[in-house]
């Protein structure tokens, strides 16, 4: 649901209290959402911890899970992605600022609900990818696929019986997909 009265910015949103809902700025208009489901939480967590276990164990990165981050101005967006990863050396985790993340993350991972409208997973997809994220994965459960939108507007769809890799963008990291739905 979006509720819009004028546009608010970003500090405005880090100001609010949080209700039951999961809240987001998308161009300035507050979005709500119900807090998403068991599957989408364990598919969520799954994500996390594969890309974690290579990422963050080889010290190449860091991977956050719905964590806001700044990632547009004028109107500001404030989006909180199921899964990022930040490529570079990590921080620790005390050293790290407070606040919404101003990096952009090299990688993306939206996990697709029930309650997802096409049209509002496309239009994140859109603004990460605007905003400079090189790679967008969007993560279809009820169809087990994976796809990965990348900068040229390219789209890579994956189902269960194929393994992702990319070896530009993520070094040395294959994921055979079924393995996220196992």
């Amino acid at each position: 649901m979006v509720i819009a009265a004028r546009p608010m910015t970003a500090p405005e949103f880090a100001a609010m209290e949080q209700g039951n809902s999961f809240d987001e700025l998308l161009r300035g208009a507050l979005i709500q959402m119900p807090p998403p489901g068991a599957r989408h939480g364990r598919l969520q967590a799954r994500m996390v911890r594969l890309l974690a276990d290579h990422f963050e164990a080889r010290r190449l990165g860091t991977v956050t899970s719905g964590s806001g981050i700044w990632i547009q101005t004028n109107p500001d967006t404030v989006l909180a992605p199921d899964v990022a990863l930040f490529l570079g050396d990590p921080e620790a985790g005390v050293d790290e600022p407070e606040g919404y993340e101003r990096r952009i993350p090299a990688l993306v991972v939206e996990i697709i609900s029930p309650s997802d409208s096409f049209s509002m997973v496309e239009d994140k997809i859109m603004t990460y990818l605007n905003a400079g994220v090189p790679a967008v994965a969007a993560l279809d459960p009820r169809r087990k696929r994976l796809s990965i939108y990348d900068q040229a507007r390219n789209v890579r769809t994956l189902d269960e019986s194929m393994t992702w890799s990319d070896a530009a963008l993520l070094p040395d990291f294959a994921l055979p997909i079924a393995l996220i739905f196992d």
